[in-house]
C-alpha cells in the first residue's frame, strides 16, 4: 500500500488495529484510534469475517434475520465512524465463498453461502448509493480476476490468518490505492481526440480545412 500511494503523491501514515479488533476500536473509542486522528478508514474485511453463517435448516425467516444480524454491526459501525471522525470510509465487500455446499444450487437457493453473500453485498452497495464519503472496495470482483481458488487459498488462512493469498495482496493493494488516490484528487484524466477519418474524411493537417470531406454527400464525410 504504501509504494502505491507514494508512486501518486501521497505519503501515508497508518494505524492497524489489532487482529480483529477493527469493531471494537470504533465502537468502544479506542483511544490509540482517536489520538491518530484518522484522515481515512479503510475496513479490510473478507467471508472468513462472516461468523454465523446459515445452514440447510434455516427457515426463511431465520435466514432473513440472520442476514439482518451479519449487517447490523457493520452499519452501526459505519456510523459511528461518520458521527466521531468525519472521514471517509472505504469498506470491502465479500468474495464469494471458497466453496459450495449446495454446488450449483448455492448461487439462487435461500440456504445457499454464495446467495447469503451476494445479498449481503447488495446491502452494502445500498448503503453506498445512499451516503457520501462511503466507499466500496470490491473484492469480489477481484477474486473473480485472480480465480477463487488462488485469491483465498485455504493454506494462507490456517498457516498465517490472511485473508487473502500472498500472491494476490499487490492486486488488493493497487486497487485499493486508486481508490484512496481518488479521495484526495490525485486522479489525472485526459481527453484525447483523433478527429482525422473519424468525424471527417481525410487529415486536417496534411489536406488542409478545405480538403476534408464532412457531410453526407460522400461516405468517407
Amino acid at each position: 500500500m504504501e509504494l502505491f500511494l507514494l508512486d501518486n503523491s501521497i505519503q501515508p501514515e497508518f494505524y492497524e488495529s489489532g487482529y480483529a479488533q477493527y469493531f471494537q476500536d470504533v465502537m468502544f473509542d479506542s483511544p490509540e484510534l482517536a489520538a491518530f486522528c484518522p484522515d481515512l478508514i479503510y475496513i479490510h474485511t473478507s467471508t472468513r469475517n462472516i461468523n454465523a453463517f446459515l445452514s440447510v435448516k434455516n427457515t426463511e425467516e431465520e435466514i432473513d434475520a440472520l442476514l439482518e444480524e451479519t449487517y447490523a454491526p457493520f452499519e452501526a459501525m459505519w456510523r459511528k465512524i461518520e458521527a466521531v471522525y468525519h472521514c471517509p470510509v472505504i469498506q470491502n465487500n465479500f468474495e464469494p465463498p471458497h466453496y459450495r455446499l449446495l454446488g450449483n444450487r448455492d448461487a439462487w437457493d435461500p440456504h445457499g453461502r454464495l446467495n447469503f453473500v451476494n445479498r449481503l453485498n447488495a446491502r452494502f452497495c445500498a448503503y453506498a448509493a445512499a451516503h457520501e464519503n462511503f466507499y466500496i472496495h470490491d473484492i469480489s470482483y477481484l477474486a473473480s480476476c485472480c480465480g477463487l481458488d488462488q485469491w483465498s487459498d485455504p493454506f494462507y488462512w490456517h498457516m498465517y490468518k490472511y485473508a487473502c493469498a500472498v500472491p494476490a495482496i499487490p492486486a488488493l493493494c493497487f486497487n485499493l490505492a486508486n481508490i484512496v488516490k481518488s479521495i484526495f484528487g490525485k486522479n489525472k484524466k485526459a481527453l484525447v481526440l483523433d478527429l482525422d477519418n473519424t468525424l471527417w474524411g481525410g487529415v486536417v493537417g496534411d489536406d488542409g480545412p478545405e480538403g476534408i470531406e464532412i457531410g453526407q454527400e460522400t461516405s468517407e464525410g
